[in-house]
């Protein structure tokens, strides 16, 4: 049995003042869709000319496709061009071209819905405006923090539930503390060995704040909107390189290993509160045996004495190891306003 545990910190105590300019990482998606025509349908749906002129673009698309492949084939593989054409056409049943044609009539109605490039820039301007006194306007607050864990084998199909873990969590002046106080509903025994495979900790606005924070580094582009819970969202995509990476990764007692990581922002447009974060570390060394790593953090309005916030709601943590998988759904209950004499009381009844 051993245990992985992930932590994220604040810049200040991960990033050296090497004076180095922050590293950006460009986005390859568009450049590889330039060549099939997916270029010009994403440019007139920001011209806002209509969704009947995107349908026929949507059309031509299949023509196109066939003749841009096969000139590709014919420089690359030297193979006859207008041989390559008749093949692919042939391929194109009835039922694969309206597949094909309706996949491509999916893309232009989310494209001719996606913001222009100054208006992802008023967006942005709000998020990063959110993120920026996001911290300092936390106040210290008590809450319940509770954990279901899950364990499957090589593939994740059959999932076993383990133990729920209700821990005591304080946020205090930007420090967050947990304190284990019940397994499955019951008050812990003096001496007993509790299973924690997977760790986590700094849900509580650290990733936002690293994330936006304009000494990371990180770069955001459009991704795309999406309904959560309700209410319309402005997708965008992340990466934080590993010279400005605050992530880290432990296995037991084997040390510390920062990773750099991508995700995705989830935020209302106009407000700029984050509702949603997700974030994947990649380029894992191979000292903390993990071979990929989810984590989803969904925030929801919270009222604290007679204030109103936007906190962590619910979290779930997927690691895959390559040889098992574990799974932590994580809820926050019971928020309440921290002060030195704070209690907090479970209900030793309930999981």
């Amino acid at each position: 049995m051993f245990l992985i545990s992930i932590r994220l910190v604040c810049p200040s105590n991960r990033l050296r003042s090497s004076g180095l300019g922050p590293t950006f990482v460009t986005s390859t998606v568009l450049s590889r869709s330039r060549g099939i025509g997916l270029r010009p349908l994403g440019e007139l749906a920001q011209n806002r000319r209509g969704i009947t002129r995107a349908a026929r673009t949507c059309a031509k698309f299949l023509r196109g496709a066939a003749a841009q492949i096969g000139a590709l084939c014919a420089s690359t593989f030297h193979v006859d061009c207008d041989k390559t054409i008749r093949s692919l056409v042939a391929l194109l049943k009835p039922s694969s071209r309206s597949l094909i044609f309706g996949l491509m009539m999916t893309v232009a109605l989310s494209a001719a819905d996606s913001p222009s490039s100054a208006e992802q820039q008023v967006i942005l301007e709000h998020i990063h405006h959110y993120a920026s006194r996001y911290l300092e306007s936390l106040p210290s607050f008590i809450c319940a923090r509770v954990t279901q864990q899950f364990e499957s084998g090589k593939k994740p199909d059959h999932w076993k539930q383990g133990d729920t873990l209700t821990a005591k969590l304080v946020y205090n002046q930007g420090r967050e503390d947990q304190t284990l106080e019940l397994v499955n509903g019951k008050a812990i025994k003096p001496g007993r060995y509790i299973a924690r495979p997977l760790e986590t900790e700094g849900e509580f606005g650290i990733l936002i704040s690293n994330v936006l924070d304009g000494n990371t580094g990180s770069q955001l582009s459009w991704s795309h909107w999406e309904d959560l819970r309700g209410r319309r969202m402005a997708v965008f995509e992340y990466v934080v390189d590993l010279r400005h990476s605050t992530l880290s990764l432990t296995l037991g007692a084997l040390g510390q290993q920062f990773v750099p990581y991508r995700g995705l922002i989830y935020a209302d447009p106009t407000t700029g509160e984050v509702w949603r974060i997700t974030n994947t570390p990649f380029d894992i060394p191979d000292s903390v045996a993990t071979k990929s790593i989810t984590t989803t953090i969904d925030y929801g309005p919270v009222d604290i004495g007679p204030r109103h916030f936007v906190l962590p709601v619910t979290a779930s943590i997927w690691l895959d190891t390559g040889r098992r998988n574990i799974l932590n759904k994580v809820e926050f209950r019971d928020y309440r306003k921290f002060e030195a004499e704070s209690k907090i009381t479970f209900n030793s009844g309930s999981n």
